[in-house]
Parts: C-alpha cells; structure tokens; sequence
C-alpha cells in the first residue's frame, strides 16, 4: 500500500498519467526481479 500512496503523489505532482505507469514498471522489476533471481 506504501508504493501506490507513493506512486499517486508522484502522479499528483507530475500531473501524468504515464509517470505512474512508468513508477509501475519500475516497482515490479524492482519487486519480482530479485525474487526470480534468488535461489
């Protein structure tokens, strides 16, 4: 919940939609690309 409170004020502040996609994509490489990575 912590990263999508984060991702609307980045959104809220750039005033686009496509930063929040952008900060999406991010989060989820930085989330599931370690986990696929561990052993």
């Amino acid at each position: 919940a912590g990263h999508h409170l984060d991702r609307s004020a980045l959104a809220a502040k750039l005033g686009t939609s496509e930063v929040d996609t952008e900060v999406e994509a991010r989060f989820r490489i930085t989330v599931f690309r370690p986990a696929r990575l561990s052993p």
